[in-house]
């Protein structure tokens, strides 16, 4: 016997690899302008985050490439 996954449940669930079948995200197409325009508002913020020695070194490693 197996579990089927109630339809109403796959908008909650998160992608897994190997895991239950998710449907296809569209991003908003506005999301690119208010990522611009936050980065704009907090200059620092990534920055910061990559230099932290709380990050990973290896995430950061990669995102300074």
């Amino acid at each position: 016997m197996s579990f089927a996954l109630p339809e109403p449940w796959l908008s909650r669930i998160h992608p897994r690899r190997g895991g239950a079948g998710i449907r296809p995200v569209s991003p908003d197409p506005r999301a690119r302008a208010v990522v611009d325009r936050m980065l704009g508002e907090h200059p620092g913020f990534v920055p910061g985050v990559i230099g932290s020695r709380f990050t990973e070194p290896g995430l950061a490693k990669a995102a300074r490439l």
